[in-house]
Parts: structure tokens; C-alpha cells; sequence
């Protein structure tokens, strides 16, 4: 059992058990194999959970878990995995995870230091946060009461509790942040061939030469939650880029890849962060790190071959993109649901309104958001929730400051493209996302 114990832990912190579960959580999202997936990451994660001292081997699975998804098994689709046997085998492998994690904190608990956590200069930030969210809709108690608590929870466990369980369950030494990385990197090319794999199955529609926005859709998300994942992890690429010795090309060809899904996305709001950290990640490439001379010839001559293809190919790229063309600075009503946001806050200044009694109400499933993460505070959660928010961003600002370095300023970028998107959108308060935006403020203010 010893012999099994040690070469199973072995195999769950290797490079090969990464790449597999890409590997199969690719493939479950291509062919519709959800449960494939979910049984076999969730089972083997769970075992890991029984014999490893800490989390480090479960950064992969986690962060792509949720790619597993397909459109054609969605509630768009044909709805085969919300079927009763798939949401009761889903059910059963969830309930032996939980099970397997609370044994694991439990057994090490000696190892398991909270109170360094309440040290953190992120903890009381998170935590007056999380307790903004818990407060929204606290006097009124109006029509979505029990949903928003239920909402806001949800958020206080994607916030605080990931926060807890990341700082106390990840053991960091010199190799943990190239794992880190290297997890990040894996994520954003499982969501990269994911996207372009829309294009090979057919599933992404043309229009006279012109790709239909509408049919870019996957089961975890649309044109928007697809481009901000890829914005999101784009300086990643050059990260590696920088300090891959010998390889660090591969990186930068990766980056660029990403980054042509993301303008296919036809996402105008990922386009804008995607850009943002493009054009930053590229000169810092240029002047640090362990390539930069590399870089700085790859930068020269893309650049190049970049204006000489928009220029002798510029009828078809607009034909192709025509979407951007036709939409401009179009605000896609977002004006109007900024404003309704006002008056929402307006009329409950203090605790807000709540999350579901928003612009659009949504009695099932996860409320409409206001695309604005300030207005979203404001009128949800009121001056409280604004102030938490601010207080939380200050944090965060400092934390950059003191950590600053060359490595982590590429982590600092992908926080920017997420907060960036999220002025436009609902991201902060989608859940998932929160995971890479906790686990890279974590890996920020552990190392240098």
C-alpha cells in the first residue's frame, strides 16, 4: 500500500498527469464526453486528496475542470448531460470529493496554518468583501431575499474560501510558481484549441464570408466568457516567452495564436484587454528577461509581415471580422444598464438592492449581471459593497507595488485583463474566474 502511495503521488505531481487531464478534459468538450471527465479528474483527484500532504497537484485539474462542458450537451443543446443518471453520477463523484477534501484538511490540520492566512495583506480585504456580499439586500429583504443570500454565499466561497484553501493548501517553494505558470498556460491552451476546435467541427457559422457572433457558444460560456479566459492568460505566454531558455520562441508563437482567437472571438471587450496586454507583454519581453534579444528579432520582423498581411489582405479581414466594423463603439445597451444600476443603487443606497432584483429579473439560475464591476457593487451591495470593493482594490495595488518584479508583473497583467473585461462584463462575479484571479494574487504575494 506504502509502494502504491509514493508512486501514485509521484504520478499526480508529474508533468504527464497535467497534460492527461487537458488531454481528456479536451476531448470531453470536443465529442460531448462530459462525464468522462468529471469521473475520472474527479476520482483521481480525489484519491490524491487521501495521500498528499498538500494541493499542489491539483492546480491543473482545477483550473480546467470547467472546460469540460459542450454546447451540444448544454440546455441549448440536446441537454444529455442534465439528464438524470449524468447529474446523479455527477452528483455521487462530487459528494466522494467533498468527502475526500474534508478528510484531507482534517488529517492535515497539524500542516494547515490559518492563522498565516489572517496575516496575509489580502485576508481582511477578502474578508470585509466577502461580508459586503452577504450584507446585500440586508434591510429591504425585498422579492429575491433567500436567492441573493444563496448568490452571495456562493461568492463568499469563490472568494474566501478558495482564498483560505489555496493559501494554507498550496506549499510554495522555487518550483511551485513554474508549476503555477505552467498550469496557467495549460488552461489557456485548452481554451485556445477549444475555441478554434469550433471552427474544425463547424459548429462557428459564416455569413457571406463573415462569422456569425451568435454561433460562437460553448457549453461553459459565450463569445464574451471565451475571449476573457483568453485575455486573461494571454500574458502568460509571455512569461514563458521570457524566461523558457532555448524554447521561449514556442511561447511567443503560442501568445500570438491565443491572441487570434481572441480577436476571432469577436469579443470588442477582450479585444480592448487583450490588446492592452499584448502590446505591454511584448516590450517587457523585449527588454527583460532571459530572451530578450530573441524577442526583440521576433518582435521586429512579425511587426513587419503584420502590416504587410493587413494592408495586401485587408478586404478579407474585414469581411471576416465585419462584426467589429459594423458594431464600432457601439455600447450595446450597456449605457442604459449602467443607468438603471444608478437609480437601483439611488433607491437603496446603503445594502443595495441585491443581485437578482437587477436590470433584467431572473427568477432561475444565476442573476443578470449590470457588465460593470463598480455598478454592480453600487447596486447590488450598496455604498458597503462600493467601499469593500475599493478597500480590496487598494490591497491589491499595494500588494503590486511591494511584490513588484519582472515575473510578476506578467501575473499583475492578467489581473488588469480580467478587471479590464470586467468593466464591461460580469466576470468578477462569474464564479470560475475567481479562481485564477485568487490563485494569482496568492502566487503574487508568496513570491518574487
Amino acid at each position: 500500500m506504502e509502494n502504491f502511495k509514493v508512486k501514485y503521488l509521484s504520478f499526480i505531481n508529474s508533468f504527464y498527469y497535467s497534460i492527461i487531464c487537458a488531454l481528456i478534459v479536451f476531448i470531453s468538450h470536443t465529442f460531448g464526453l462530459e462525464l468522462l471527465a468529471i469521473i475520472s479528474i474527479g476520482l483521481s483527484v480525489s484519491l490524491g486528496l487521501l495521500f498528499s500532504s498538500s494541493l499542489n497537484f491539483v492546480l491543473v485539474p482545477a483550473l480546467t475542470i470547467f472546460f469540460t462542458l459542450s454546447e451540444k450537451n448544454s440546455f441549448n443543446g440536446q441537454g444529455k448531460f442534465y439528464s438524470f443518471g449524468s447529474l446523479f453520477t455527477v452528483s455521487v463523484v462530487v459528494a466522494i470529493f467533498i468527502g475526500c477534501l474534508i478528510y484531507h484538511l482534517i488529517n492535515n490540520r497539524k500542516d494547515y496554518y490559518y492563522k498565516h492566512a489572517f496575516k496575509s495583506p489580502l485576508f481582511y480585504g477578502i474578508l470585509i468583501l466577502s461580508i459586503s456580499f452577504l450584507l446585500n439586500n440586508f434591510i429591504y429583504k425585498e422579492r429575491f431575499f433567500w436567492k441573493d443570500l444563496g448568490f452571495s454565499i456562493a461568492l463568499v466561497i469563490a472568494y474566501l474560501g478558495v482564498f483560505l484553501l489555496l493559501y494554507v493548501g498550496l506549499k510554495f517553494d522555487e518550483k511551485l510558481k513554474s508549476n503555477i505558470v505552467f498550469a496557467l498556460f495549460i488552461a489557456s491552451m485548452v481554451v485556445t484549441l477549444e475555441f478554434y476546435s469550433l471552427f474544425v467541427t463547424g459548429q462557428i457559422k459564416f455569413t457571406d464570408g463573415e462569422i456569425v457572433k451568435e454561433s460562437i457558444v460553448t457549453g461553459w460560456g459565450i463569445w464574451n466568457t471565451i475571449g476573457c479566459y483568453l485575455s486573461m492568460l494571454l500574458p502568460i505566454h509571455f512569461y514563458l516567452a521570457s524566461f523558457v531558455k532555448r524554447y521561449g520562441f514556442i511561447f511567443y508563437g503560442t501568445g500570438l495564436i491565443s491572441y487570434l482567437a481572441i480577436v476571432l472571438s469577436l469579443s470588442r471587450s477582450s479585444l480592448l484587454a487583450g490588446t492592452f496586454v499584448l502590446g505591454i507583454s511584448v516590450i517587457v519581453s523585449c527588454f527583460f528577461g532571459e530572451n530578450k534579444k530573441v524577442n526583440r528579432i521576433i518582435t521586429s520582423v512579425l511587426f513587419v509581415c503584420a502590416i504587410g498581411g493587413i494592408i495586401l489582405m485587408w478586404d478579407k479581414i474585414a469581411n471576416v471580422l465585419g462584426d467589429y466594423l459594423e458594431r464600432g463603439l457601439d455600447d450595446n445597451g450597456r449605457f442604459e444598464i449602467y443607468a438603471t444600476g444608478w437609480k437601483k443603487f439611488l433607491s437603496h443606497p446603503v445594502f443595495g438592492c441585491g443581485f437578482y432584483n437587477s436590470h433584467h429579473i431572473n427568477e432561475v439560475g444565476l442573476p443578470f449581471g449590470y457588465h460593470n464591476t463598480i455598478v454592480q457593487m453600487m447596486a447590488s451591495c450598496g455604498v458597503i459593497g462600493l467601499l469593500a470593493y475599493l478597500y480590496h482594490r487598494y490591497q491589491t495595488v499595494a500588494l503590486f507595488i511591494k511584490q513588484r518584479c519582472v515575473k510578476n508583473f506578467y501575473l499583475m497583467l492578467c489581473i488588469c485583463a480580467l478587471l479590464i473585461t470586467s468593466l464591461l462584463d460580469i466576470h468578477m462575479f462569474s464564479l470560475y474566474p475567481t479562481l485564477y484571479y485568487i490563485l494569482i494574487l496568492i502566487t503574487i504575494e508568496k513570491t518574487k
